[in-house]
């Protein structure tokens, strides 16, 4: 169609329908008769001569665009001073309001999931805020801070007598989806601020828009740095604020930005043309090296980011954090750049260090998560390519032959923009540190683009550019409504007419014909490539297939599944074989209680185990939760990479063992533990190694000594724990015993006829000490046993020593009977059935 010319019409009247927009550019005064007057654009009645236009319009219309020239005879006059500050204030405004508004649902997503974080640590109830209004304002305020680039800080400090603490600790994250909502709003302001008031060039648009970011950065710091949440109880002060620097200096960078870009846009615009329809006209009139990473972007996010609020949303419930899901929705950008990356076989890499260890990094890969359903974001991206392959094609001016020409443009504006994107906005960091009296340290973690990646994304990008040479024909081939479908019916008509077109000078020759539609490919041909595509799509299927097997195989396979497996063998009681997984790291002495005998003699073995593995690198512990005797307990067992099996297939090990100890205190006897025996040191102590348990020690019995079974709670990790007591009580068997060879040996010693019978516990002074002394028993002392069994005390006896005596001062002869106590205390030695008593030469 040929193209219609505007001209001014002298004495028009504006168009209602059609608003003037003061044009831009400075004034000139005008030379001529010849110069239009004042007054809005309006086509003529009937068309300009001048060569015919194949394709669809020019990306601008007549008169306005890049390239178009203000006429020599008119300037638009400058706008004035106070227009300009107010366009500056109220783009300020908007950005601050709507920085404000991203903060509140920021806040609001996060406060669940703090709130469930919490309370999961005993730390309260997760029901609502508890703080004041003030409180709350200041979160939403440092949330505000973080969507604009801000940096979280947290600093603490308290004092209690002489113990003394303090820390601080920093993260920043962007949530891209919030944070693009603010930069959107930026630039439609600006939009509106550059149609009412035109700043005429390029260097006023810059200022007027890096003045109205620097306001609302300053603003906003201002806001985030009074409102910032204190609290001050018990000794300690927290205070949390996102204020810095780097608020200051990001949220300036990106207002800028998305103001000149509004101002540009609207410096672009047809009159009274809308927002969307100049942001598509421009789209299209963009070099190739911008254009096209833009559609294949918009392809990428479309399919990536409902994948990621899904799969989060599905993660999030099956780990009973459905709280989490409207702050994974604010993130969902953030996650759909993670996910697009993996799906693409980059990868991202995760890195944490403490003190002077420095830091361990491992890479996130879609190989090493685990999980066979991630190889279905593989198939995604595969199907994102093909669309933006397509969708890019179409819009490149049809060929008879692949034209590597206009192939690298795709590949370099991705390079780009996944460089910049890495850089700026990709990821996330944390830091902290802490001191307290004479300790102090330090830690740290990140999550960033890794290197690689770049190179990956990039042949992709190159895998789409040299695609969407030949799909488009291919598909067109197949079905010409498929490429409808796919591309929309506008643009298939267009590529299908000759692709589009840039425009030819009115004093140029009209361009070549384009070729000619392709032709619909013959049934044969199309045999053939569906026959190619069906064995191309079999073998890819094949290997995804593969991969996902290998996925949920190594998911089996994997740290988490070695702890679980290891522990299971615990619980189930089968101690030999957790053995043979797991080397139990004793001497070989001590392995002996290490058997299915004791462990199935367990009164009760571990159960409701929850294993949580964290891993860096080829390393990593895993948090074990079980319950025994009722009672929550918990133990951390390392990890460690081994060597693959089949080149493929995860190995990971148990580097510590899962074993306990119990300690026995038992005098008097021998004990033992599921029918092996404790052995005993000559204090009667002893332990045994065992595998966390419920057992029951039990007495080995014997003739002489009786106790009860005693329970020992075992509950992990190998330690000295309180020493269970067996109590051994002498039988009355043993009792008997030793009444017999006490009242033997009271009967020997009566038999000696002298006032101090030698070695025995009563004895009378007579004079001489030759007078001869008759002993008579008249009772026998009552024996009291030691509790260990080792000793006796024999009291209450009585004897009676009768003998002559002759008097000191004279001769008379008179006899005397005396009674004596019998008092006296020994040990007691056994030797199998033989029971012997030994008296300690103590009596009273």
């Amino acid at each position: 169609m040929p193209e219609n010319d505007e001209r001014r019409v002298e004495g028009a009247q504006p168009d209602a329908a059609e608003p003037s927009v003061p044009q831009t550019g400075p004034s000139v005064p005008q030379t001529g008769p010849s110069a239009p007057p004042d007054g809005p654009y309006v086509p003529l009645a009937g068309p300009v001569a001048g060569p015919a236009s194949v394709g669809p319009p020019p990306p601008f219309p007549p008169g306005y665009g890049p390239t178009a020239a203000a006429p020599a005879t008119q300037r638009a006059a400058p706008p004035l001073p106070r227009s300009l500050v107010v366009g500056v204030l109220t783009t300020a405004a908007a950005a601050v309001v709507s920085t404000l508004v991203a903060g509140l649902l920021l806040a609001l997503a996060a406060l669940a999931p703090a709130a469930d974080a919490v309370s999961s640590f005993g730390g309260g109830s997760a029901d609502a805020w508890d703080g004041d209004f003030a409180s709350f304002l200041g979160f939403v305020l440092v949330c505000a801070g973080l969507v604009l680039g801000g940096e979280v800080s947290v600093s603490a400090d308290g004092a209690a007598g002489l113990f003394s603490a303090s820390g601080s600790g920093s993260a920043w994250i962007f949530p891209l989806l919030l944070t693009a909502g603010v930069l959107v709003s930026a630039a439609w302001w600006s939009w509106r601020a550059e149609r009412r008031e035109p700043t005429g060039t390029v260097w006023a648009r810059a200022v007027a828009s890096a003045a109205a970011a620097l306001v609302a950065a300053l603003i906003l710091l201002a806001l985030v740095a009074i409102s910032a949440p204190r609290v001050d109880e018990g000794g300690v002060s927290v205070l949390i604020t996102s204020a810095g620097l780097r608020l200051v200096a990001v949220a300036t960078v990106l207002l800028t930005a998305a103001g000149l870009l509004g101002r540009w846009l609207a410096s672009r615009a047809a009159p009274a043309e809308r927002a969307a329809a100049t942001i598509a006209r421009v789209h299209a009139g963009l070099p190739a090296v911008a254009r096209e990473p833009l559609t294949a972007t918009a392809v990428f996010s479309a399919v990536f980011v409902p994948l990621a609020i899904i799969a989060g949303a599905i993660v999030a419930i099956r780990e009973d954090a459905a709280s989490a899901i409207p702050l994974l929705i604010l993130m969902s950008v953030n996650a759909a750049a993670l996910v697009a990356v993996l799906a693409q076989l980059g990868g991202a890499e995760a890195s944490a260090g403490a003190g002077a260890f420095g830091a361990t990094s491992d890479a996130i890969t879609v190989f090493g998560i685990g999980e066979w359903w991630a190889w279905l974001a593989v198939v995604a991206a595969i199907a994102a390519a093909l669309v933006a392959a397509l969708r890019i094609g179409v819009r490149r001016a049809r060929t008879t032959a692949v034209d590597l020409a206009r192939t690298w443009q795709l590949p370099v504006g991705v390079l780009a923009g996944w460089v910049l994107f890495g850089f700026l906005f990709f990821g996330a960091s944390a830091a902290g540190s802490g001191d307290a009296m004479m300790f102090a340290g330090d830690a740290r973690a990140s999550l960033s683009l890794a290197w690689w990646s770049v190179p990956v994304l990039f042949a992709w990008a190159a895998a789409i550019s040299l695609g969407a040479e030949v799909l488009p024909a291919v598909v067109y081939g197949l079905s010409p409504r498929l490429l409808e479908v796919v591309v929309g019916r506008s643009a298939a008509a267009a590529w299908v007419a000759g692709g589009p077109q840039t425009g030819t000078p009115a004093d140029a020759m009209a361009p070549p014909a384009p070729p000619a539609p392709p032709a619909p490919l013959s049934p044969r041909t199309k045999r053939a490539l569906v026959a190619t595509g069906i064995a191309a799509g079999a073998i890819a299927v094949l290997g995804i297939a593969g991969a996902v097997a290998v996925s949920a195989v190594n998911a089996g396979r994997g740290p988490e599944a070695a702890v679980e497996q290891y522990v299971g063998l615990i619980a189930e009681g089968r101690a030999e074989a957790a053995t043979a997984l797991v080397d139990p790291d004793i001497a070989n002495a001590e392995r002996g209680f290490l058997v299915d005998a004791v462990l199935g003699a367990a009164t009760e073995r571990i159960s409701d185990v929850e294993v949580e593995v964290s891993v860096v690198g080829d390393t990593g512990y895993a948090d074990v939760a079980y319950r025994l005797d009722g009672v929550e307990q918990s133990a951390t067992l390392d990890v460690e990479r081994q060597d693959n099996e089949w080149l493929v297939l995860e190995s990971w090990r148990v580097a510590s063992p899962l074993v306990s100890e119990v300690a026995v205190v038992a005098s008097g006897g021998a004990v033992e533990i599921g029918g092996i025996e404790v052995p005993l040191d000559e204090y009667g102590y002893g332990t045994a190694v065992v595998y966390p348990g419920v057992y029951e020690v039990s007495p080995v019995a014997t003739r002489f000594f009786e106790a009860d079974p005693v329970t020992a709670v075992s509950a992990g990790p190998l330690s000295f724990g309180t020493p269970v007591d067996v109590a051994f009580e002498p039988t009355a068997v043993l009792q008997e015993e030793i009444d017999a060879q006490m009242t033997a040996y009271v009967d020997g010693c009566a038999q000696q006829t002298v006032g101090d019978p030698e070695g025995c516990p009563f004895a009378v002074y007579v004079y001489p000490s030759d007078t001869e002394v008759t002993w008579a028993v008249e009772s026998y002392p009552s024996v009291e046993i030691s509790e260990d069994g080792t000793g006796f005390r024999a009291s209450g006896g009585t004897a009676i020593a009768t003998y002559i005596d002759t008097g000191f001062f004279s001769d008379d002869e008179e006899e005397v009977s005396e009674e004596v106590d019998i008092s006296f205390s020994g040990d007691i030695g056994i030797d199998g059935d033989e029971v012997t008593i030994t008296t300690d030469g103590y009596w009273w």
